[in-house]
């Protein structure tokens, strides 16, 4: 990924000067060409060319980037697709039911995708929230309320099995052990609402290090925690991370 200075008014408003038509935000680079030569008295052509060439931040920027788009071999973010990796991703979405479609669209070409805050309850058929593509969903609903709950949904062509034996009571969690092709791990999907009590974190820790006693090396934890991580507070999921040595992805 290419990063560097974005071009701003107060960038050009230095140069100003140098320009003989009104100045005008630009995003290519044959935008600030134009500007350049057709604002320049044709005797310092030259000169304030090689000067902004080599000295303005915002020109070396997109110099650098059309050059890379102009090779034809640069790939729009997330980059090249490799079908050999498992993608997994992770969305709060404060009610599934009228977002199936919406989720489908934005989301198909991941292999498991986790939803948390699905605040689906017995009244919803597991066939009214079916994604083309994707295996019936596995989901976890609240029974006392209709916040919270959990629903995750894998490709066709990816393995999956249910560990119950981590599910552990008073935390709503999903436990998979995942295979594809030659890869395998267990995901964990947890939602700890805001309110929840403090010791809801001992329990959360105890599914994580009983997870580690799993057939598979690879350990994922994906969901919503909830937890406050402004300085001077207690901050649990750092020391969940730390006890654990969990590192982000």
């Amino acid at each position: 990924m290419v990063t560097g200075q974005k071009p701003t008014f107060g960038t050009f408003m230095g140069y100003r000067n140098l320009f003989v038509h009104s100045i005008y935000m630009v995003t290519d680079i044959t935008g600030v060409l134009c500007c350049i030569v057709s604002g320049l008295h044709p005797t310092v052509h030259k000169y304030y060319f090689q000067y902004f060439l080599t000295s303005v931040p915002i020109f070396r920027y997109y110099l650098k980037v059309d050059s890379l788009l102009l090779s034809g071999d640069i790939e729009l973010n997330p980059g090249p697709v490799n079908d050999k990796k498992v993608k997994v991703m992770h969305i709060n979405i404060n009610g599934l039911k009228d977002k199936v479609n919406s989720l489908y669209a934005e989301c198909r070409n991941y292999h498991v995708i986790a939803v948390t805050e699905t605040k689906l309850s017995g009244n919803t058929e597991t066939k009214d929230i079916l994604m083309k593509g994707f295996k019936e969903s596995i989901r976890k609903d609240r029974t006392e309320d209709q916040g919270g709950g959990i629903v995750i949904y894998a490709k066709d062509e990816v393995t999956v099995h249910r560990r119950h034996d981590l599910e552990l009571l008073n935390v709503e969690s999903i436990w998979l052990d995942v295979t594809h092709q030659k890869q395998k791990f267990t995901i964990g999907t947890i939602y700890r609402p805001p309110s929840a009590l403090v010791h809801k974190w001992n329990i959360i820790a105890q599914m994580i290090e009983n997870s580690l006693m799993t057939p598979f090396s690879k350990i994922l934890i994906v969901g919503d925690l909830n937890d406050d991580l402004l300085p001077g507070l207690p901050c649990h999921l750092k020391n969940l991370i730390d006890s654990f040595k969990l590192h982000q992805l």
